[in-house]
């Protein structure tokens, strides 16, 4: 579903986020 496709985006960018060095624009 939707909801589902669109949280795992959202979980998804903010294990990259956490991921990537904050230094980063």
């Amino acid at each position: 579903p939707k909801e589902y496709g669109g949280d795992a985006a959202l979980l998804v960018l903010i294990e990259v986020e956490e991921w990537l060095p904050p230094e980063l624009p």
